[in-house]
C-alpha cells in the first residue's frame, strides 16, 4: 500500500527504453487514449514509489507530535516565568504572541525533522518530493491571483447568506493593532506555507495514492489515457476505493453528530462501515498487482486518476475545515467556505502538480482577506466597525 519499494525512474517512465521488448509496454494513440498489452511480470520489481504515501504521512504525524511535545514544554517555561505578562493556561487563549509563538515552533520543528529525513527514503530532495515546483509560478502568471479572487468573492457571497457569529473567537486577535498587523503577517507567510505543505503537500498526495491502490489491487487492470496520462480503473474498482473512502467519513459525522454518544443502532452501522473498510484493505493488501501500468509518468509524477484526485479532495477538504472550525465558532457559513476553498486549493494543487501554485492561492486569498479588514477599520484602528 505504501509503495516503499523503488526502482530506476528511467524503464518506468519510457517503455520504449526496456531493452527486451517481451516486457509490458503502454502504446498511446493519437486520441489520447492508451493500452496495456500484457500482465507486468511477477518476477519484476514492483514500479516506482508515488510519493508521499500514507507511511510518509504517518511519520509525518510523528514529528507533528514531536512539535507539540516541544510547544508543551516552551509553554510551561513561559508561563513559569511570566512571559508576556502571562501566567495561566486562560491568559493563553487570548494572546496573540502565544497564539503564534506555539504555531511558529509546531510548523518549524516539523521542518526542522522532515526536512533531512524525508530525502533519505525518497531518494530525492525534499521540496521535489512533495512536488513544490516554483517554476511552476512565473508560467501561471495572473491566473493565480485571480484563483485566489474568486475565493474572496465565494467568502463575500457565503458571509452575505451564511454569515459567522458576530463575534468569531479570531476576532478578539485583532483588538490590538499590534496583534492585528502579527496576524496579517503571519497569515500571509508562515500559515499557508506549512499548511500547504501538511494538506496538500502531504495528505491529499497520499490519500489520492491510496484510493488507486485500492482500485489497482480490487481490480487489477489499468488504462493510461487523456493527454496527462491519467490512469483509469474500470467501474467496480472505482466504486469499491470510494465506498472505502466514505467509511471513515460516515463514522467521524456520526461521532461528531451525536457528540459521542452514539445509539446503539447507529453504533453497529459504524462497526459494519469499519469492519467493511478494514476488509477490503486487509484484502487488498495480499492481492500482487497485475496488468499495472507504469505508475510515474516521464516528469516524475504520479499517474493518479481522476476519481482517485476528486475522492482524496474531500477528506482533505473536511479535515482543513475542521481543524479552521473554532476560530470561527464552529458556525456553518465559515465552515462551508472553508470548505470550498480547500477543494479549490486541492484542484490548483493537483491540475498544475505544484505545491507552490497552490500555496501562492493561498497567501493571496488570506492576503485580500486581511486587506479588507485593514481597510474596514481604518488601519487596524477602528475595531468598531468590525
Amino acid at each position: 500500500m505504501n509503495d516503499l519499494e523503488s526502482m530506476p525512474h528511467e524503464p518506468e517512465n519510457n517503455p520504449s527504453s526496456f531493452p527486451d521488448q517481451n516486457l509490458p509496454q503502454v502504446v498511446h494513440t493519437t486520441n489520447g487514449a492508451a493500452e496495456l498489452l500484457q500482465s507486468w511480470p511477477q518476477s519484476m520489481a514492483v514500479p516506482p514509489a508515488r510519493i508521499p504515501h500514507l507511511g510518509h504521512l504517518c511519520l509525518l504525524g510523528a514529528f507533528l507530535f514531536i512539535g507539540f511535545v516541544c510547544v508543551a514544554v516552551l509553554t510551561l517555561i513561559a508561563l513559569h516565568f511570566h512571559l508576556d505578562g502571562v501566567s495561566t493556561q486562560d491568559q493563553i487563549k487570548n494572546n496573540v504572541h502565544y497564539l503564534l509563538g506555539t504555531d511558529a515552533v509546531l510548523y518549524l520543528v516539523t521542518l526542522a525533522l522532515s526536512y533531512p529525513i524525508f530525502p533519505l527514503l525518497w531518494k530525492k530532495s525534499f521540496f521535489s518530493g512533495i512536488q513544490w515546483r516554483a517554476a511552476t509560478v512565473p508560467k501561471l502568471g495572473w491566473r493565480l491571483p485571480a484563483i485566489a479572487l474568486g475565493c474572496f468573492v465565494l467568502a463575500v457571497i457565503d458571509e452575505k447568506f451564511l454569515p459567522g457569529p458576530e463575534h468569531a473567537p479570531i476576532e478578539e486577535f485583532f483588538r490590538a493593532p499590534g496583534a492585528a498587523w502579527l496576524m496579517f503577517a503571519f497569515g500571509v507567510t508562515f500559515a499557508p506555507f506549512f499548511e500547504e505543505m501538511g494538506f496538500r503537500g502531504f495528505l491529499l498526495p497520499a490519500l489520492t495514492t491510496a484510493f488507486d491502490w485500492i482500485a489497482e489491487k480490487t481490480n487489477g487492470s489499468c488504462v493510461i489515457a487523456g493527454e496527462k496520462s491519467r490512469s483509469q480503473w474500470p467501474q467496480r474498482g472505482v466504486t469499491l476505493a470510494t465506498s472505502v473512502f466514505a467509511c471513515p467519513i460516515v463514522i467521524i459525522f456520526t461521532f461528531v453528530h451525536y457528540g459521542g454518544r452514539i445509539p446503539l443502532g447507529i453504533a453497529f452501522l459504524d462497526f459494519l462501515f469499519a469492519a467493511f473498510m478494514l476488509s477490503v484493505v486487509l484484502y487488498a493488501a495480499f492481492v500482487p498487482s497485475a496488468n499495472l501500468a507504469p505508475r510515474i509518468d516521464s516528469d516524475g509524477h504520479p499517474r493518479w486518476s481522476i476519481p482517485a484526485m476528486v475522492i482524496a479532495s474531500i477528506p482533505t477538504s473536511l479535515l482543513f475545515a475542521v481543524v479552521h472550525a473554532e476560530q470561527q465558532g464552529h458556525s456553518l457559513g465559515p465552515f462551508l467556505q472553508v470548505i470550498t476553498v480547500s477543494l479549490i486549493l486541492c484542484a490548483v494543487r493537483l491540475v498544475t502538480r505544484s505545491l507552490a501554485a497552490s500555496t501562492v492561492v493561498h497567501a493571496c486569498y488570506n492576503f485580500l482577506l486581511f486587506f479588507t479588514m485593514l481597510v474596514g477599520t481604518g488601519g487596524f484602528r477602528h475595531f468598531e466597525n468590525m
